[in-house]
Order: C-alpha cells, then sequence, then structure tokens
C-alpha cells in the first residue's frame, strides 16, 4: 500500500473538514458586513431626501426671483435711459439749430464763437453720453440668457427629483434586503 498517499487523502478530509466548520462564521461575519454597508450606503431617511429636494428647490427659486428682480430693475433702468437719450437727442438737434442760427449771424459772431464751442464740447459730452447708454444694453441681455439658464436649472432639478423617487425606491428595497438578512440571522441565531 502506499502510506503516503494515504496519509496526505486523511490531511487533506481533515482540512476539508476544519474548513466546514468555520464557513458559518465567515458566513455570519461576511452578512454583517453586508449589513453595514447597506444601511451606510442608504440615505438617513426619506425625509432628509425630501428637506435636501425642498431646499434645492427653494435656493433656485430664490435664484430666479432675484434675477427677475434684478431683469425688472435693469428694464427700468434702460427704460428711463432711452427716455433720457430721447430728451438729449431732442435737446442735441436744438443746441445744432441754435448753433446755425448764431452762426449765421455776423454782428455777434466772436461772442457767439465762445458760446459755439460750449456748445459743441456739449454735444460731444452728449454724443459720448449717448454711446455709454447704447454700451449698456447688452447688460440686459445677459441677464435674460442668466434667467433662462435658471430656467434650464429648474428643469435638472426635476430631474433630480425623479432620481431622489428611484432612490426612495431603492431604499425601501434594501430596507426589506435588511430585514431578510436580519431575519436570517436571527434564524442562525435559534438554530445555534
Amino acid at each position: 500500500m502506499d502510506f503516503p498517499a494515504i496519509w496526505y487523502g486523511i490531511a487533506f478530509l481533515c482540512g476539508g473538514l476544519l474548513t466546514l466548520s468555520f464557513v458559518p462564521l465567515i458566513h455570519k461575519r461576511a452578512v454583517r458586513l453586508a449589513t453595514r454597508h447597506i444601511m451606510a450606503s442608504a440615505p438617513a431617511s426619506t425625509a432628509d431626501i425630501r428637506a435636501e429636494r425642498d431646499r434645492s428647490r427653494a435656493q433656485v427659486a430664490a435664484a430666479i426671483r432675484h434675477l427677475e428682480i434684478s431683469l425688472g430693475k435693469l428694464k427700468t433702468k434702460c427704460t428711463s435711459q432711452a427716455a433720457e437719450l430721447a430728451r438729449q437727442v431732442a435737446e442735441i438737434h436744438g443746441l445744432e439749430t441754435e448753433l446755425k442760427r448764431r452762426a449765421s449771424q455776423p454782428v455777434e459772431a466772436r461772442r457767439q464763437a465762445a458760446e459755439i464751442h460750449r456748445l459743441e464740447a456739449e454735444l460731444k459730452k452728449r454724443t459720448s453720453q449717448s454711446a455709454e447708454l447704447a454700451r449698456q444694453a447688452p447688460d440686459m441681455q445677459r441677464l435674460e440668457a442668466a434667467l433662462q439658464k435658471c430656467a434650464s436649472q429648474s428643469v435638472e432639478i426635476g430631474h433630480q427629483a425623479a432620481e431622489i423617487h428611484r432612490l426612495e425606491a431603492e431604499l425601501k428595497k434594501r430596507a426589506a434586503l435588511i430585514s431578510v438578512l436580519r431575519v436570517r440571522r436571527e434564524a442562525e441565531h435559534a438554530v445555534t
């Protein structure tokens, strides 16, 4: 007979029996770790999820309202500036008419030359003010683009709400799995 082969076989069987005796302990440890992992990865509660979602909505709503107020102020400002621009254009036309009238009078030429220079300086000043008003028009377009961006963020919040609902369903499923694992663990404790 081949005694070393028999000894190897007996050693192998003993090792298998020892391994089988440790399997329940390893399984219990794995179940415990899996339960901890599931509990740690799950959100605290559905109330916390809803509160976070409501907070996000409130922040976006406040940002949108702030932009709407800013847009309203800018529209009012642009309207008043447009009225001021129209008034200044009318005044410029009046000054140009006065300048032409005074230039045609040769009697007071010297005195009016100084007045003409003053009126030309005033005309240049008003022209630069008109250019400044025209330059501020893109600010209003930028705010309208920001308002559209907020609207797209509102759509994104809708997507996030759908994700929250999906996570709530996942939470319920995990809670059911935890309940099943607890029942198994209690059953295993009852057996041992």
